[in-house]
């Protein structure tokens, strides 16, 4: 399953890699394109054709990714779930690791091994850089506990307990998290996730998010994020002295450490922090006093 959004040149060239998919051990795979509201020439996506797999062509207006991909799920049919994204590339047998322990009742869930496209590689990238760019370099291989969105799949029966992905989270909404607070549900109810290293992708992103501007964004957006899952999932809570206040500290050692404004692209993992901070600290100051939308740890929103 794929949301997609505005991105029709990506989706192209996403949709030539699926072809190559090896489907053949396999008795059906359905593939199902959920448009987000596209205004660009998603919609031409309607009249695809793909020998090697059933299609089903969604338009959803309504803004949201997982609103999106809750639909797309709603009117999907095949009893494990395969969610990658429209700016991808896949190898031959990827569809074939991604799923083999779900089907050998192995295993609940798998997250499958996600690295950088060659032409965007840089030397400044550290592991959070990479991370953020969804490569999954924080997975722990032998005990993972959440799943990236661009390469994940699970059991259609998880959704019997957790009814879906939080529509407030990602793309769309808050920005990010979708993938993680249904990760932290999901091992909440005591499925296992599967780290399955040979279920590749290679994540071709669009080169500007390689730009600081970018990452000034992604951090604040990332760090409200964060805060929304705290507050709401976790329940923690802060008076104004206790909120995380360090980012001014970050911004000096950042000037001492040399951060460059004017920079074109990346960010300082100082800098990044400080961004996050000054998000997290935003959504309690403006969210403590809202009902929070989850019992504790619980796997159906309010």
């Amino acid at each position: 399953m794929i949301v997609t959004q505005n991105r029709y040149d990506d989706l192209i060239l996403t949709a030539e890699s699926l072809r190559c998919v090896d489907t053949s051990l396999f008795d059906f795979v359905e593939l199902v394109i959920v448009d987000n509201g596209s205004t660009d020439d998603t919609s031409n996506a309607k009249n695809w054709e793909f020998p090697n797999y059933s299609y089903k062509y969604i338009y959803e207006p309504v803004p949201g990714k997982c609103g999106a991909l809750n639909v797309g799920v709603a009117e999907s049919q095949g009893g494990i779930l395969v969610f990658t994204d429209d700016d991808v590339r896949f190898g031959s047998d990827w569809l074939q690791e991604l799923t083999f322990a779900i089907k050998e009742n192995a295993t609940d869930a798998c997250v499958g091994k996600i690295v950088i496209a060659p032409h965007l590689e840089r030397t400044w990238m550290t592991d959070l850089h990479r991370a953020c760019l969804a490569q999954t370099v924080w997975i722990d291989k032998n005990n993972p506990e959440y799943m990236i969105g661009a390469n994940m799949a699970f059991k259609r029966t998880v959704l019997d307990v957790i009814p879906g992905f939080d529509s407030d989270t990602g793309p769309g909404k808050l920005g990010f998290g979708d993938d993680t607070l249904f990760s932290l549900q999901l091992v909440e109810a005591g499925f296992r996730i599967l780290f399955c290293e040979n279920a590749v992708v290679e994540h071709h992103f669009k080169v500007d998010r390689l730009l600081r501007q970018s990452w000034v964004k992604r951090a604040y957006n990332a760090g409200m994020t964060q805060a929304y899952i705290d507050y709401n999932w976790f329940h923690k809570d802060y008076t104004e002295k206790e909120l995380p206040f360090g980012y001014l500290r970050m911004k000096l050692r950042s000037i001492r450490q040399g951060w460059v404004l004017n920079a074109i692209e990346g960010i300082s993992e100082t800098e990044f922090y400080y961004y996050h901070n000054r998000g997290y600290r935003y959504y309690f100051r403006n969210n403590r006093n809202v009902n929070r939308k989850y019992d504790y740890k619980g796997l159906i929103k309010k």
